[in-house]
């Protein structure tokens, strides 16, 4: 004659298998890594947009050689965003910034 085994318990009776979920959401370290790697990749897409807007914009005139980044009158949400990455820019590379048309 078989001999009958009893069901196994089911998983909310197994304590010792249980998924302890508490370490993730109290880890000291978490959320301060998750800021970081969000604001670096916020610093990484405003950098990777101002690249992109300086190529769109940028003039070199004749009258003195110099690459000029414009910013025409219609444009000037742009100019107030990009105007730290445009200082910056224009340390680094010696272009200057223009509002309205390059003589």
């Amino acid at each position: 004659m078989p001999v009958l085994e009893a069901p196994p318990e089911p998983l909310e009776a197994r304590p010792s298998e249980a998924l302890d979920t508490t370490t993730a959401r109290t880890s000291p370290n978490r959320g301060s890594t998750h800021l970081a790697v969000t604001l670096l990749a916020i610093l990484a897409m405003y950098c990777a947009s101002y690249v992109f807007y300086r190529d769109s914009n940028a003039q070199i005139t004749t009258r003195d050689g110099q690459t000029y980044i414009v910013y025409t009158d219609s444009q000037m949400p742009a100019y107030y965003f990009y105007r730290p990455a445009a200082y910056i820019d224009s340390r680094l590379t010696g272009a200057k910034m223009h509002i309205g048309p390059v003589w």
